[in-house]
């Protein structure tokens, strides 16, 4: 996927008000560089620790063990990804301040990412899908930012039965993917529409609609790998020149 980001059509899109020419100019300016850095880093980190182990373009990537470490890979592997998505809460929260200062309005009120809703939100178990069309998303950008949030609220708040940590101890790696039915019945993930009461639906579920791809959508240090150069640091460049 290509994509030209624009800082202009994120902030019309989600702060309900017209963009002007240095808008953003000082708004919370510090703080996101704070956040961008440590995202940076825990970016590094991650290409440091997970690769691919074959050839083949299509292979996942793993954890690779180092060498004389051996208790507890499981939990490094976790942990590894837990401070990746957690720094991007972290940039995504300081955009949300950023736009809401530029707005002049509560960032409670400046919501980043498309609507939620059981109708459409849901993993399709049968089929292995998102239900809600690509074409329905409204950025590129928070689309992608809205998974790994989601992805980051299960690693947080949801217990461990929601992902699954395959340790192969012959070649020293763990793959991480998770399990969406597992995390449907994670009451600390759970909610309701109030338009649709009371229909419940995991929140998690509400990330993943979008994805089409059962490997990535299933794997996301896959999707990280694959997003985090060609949208997210892109676009995350890009806001910071506008502050």
């Amino acid at each position: 996927m290509t994509y030209t980001p624009s800082v202009s059509a994120v902030y019309n899109q989600y702060t309900d008000d017209t963009y002007r020419n240095n808008s953003l100019r000082g708004c919370g300016r510090d703080a996101f560089f704070g956040a961008i850095y440590t995202l940076h880093k825990e970016y590094g980190i991650l290409t440091a620790n997970f690769k691919q182990i074959s050839a083949a373009p299509t292979d996942h990537y793993y954890y690779t063990v180092p060498q004389g470490q051996t208790k507890n890979p499981r939990f490094h592997a976790q942990m590894l990804l837990s401070r990746y998505l957690s720094a991007i809460y972290r940039t995504i929260e300081v955009m949300k301040f950023c736009l809401a200062t530029a707005a002049q309005t509560d960032p409670t009120d400046i919501s980043i990412h498309p609507p939620m809703s059981p109708a459409l939100s849901r993993w399709d178990s049968s089929s292995q899908t998102g239900n809600q069309p690509w074409n329905q998303a409204c950025d590129n950008v928070m689309t992608r930012f809205t998974y790994l949030r989601g992805i980051r609220n299960a690693a947080v708040h949801a217990s461990l039965k929601g992902f699954k940590l395959d340790y192969d101890s012959s070649n020293g790696t763990v793959l991480i993917s998770i399990k969406p039915t597992q995390l449907d019945q994670d009451q600390a993930l759970q909610g309701y529409d109030p338009q649709h009461k009371p229909a419940t639906y995991s929140f998690t579920d509400t990330y993943l609609r979008f994805e089409d791809d059962t490997d990535e959508a299933l794997h996301p240090v896959d999707n990280i790998f694959e997003y985090h150069t060609a949208i997210i640091e892109p676009f995350i460049k890009k806001f910071a020149n506008e502050l």
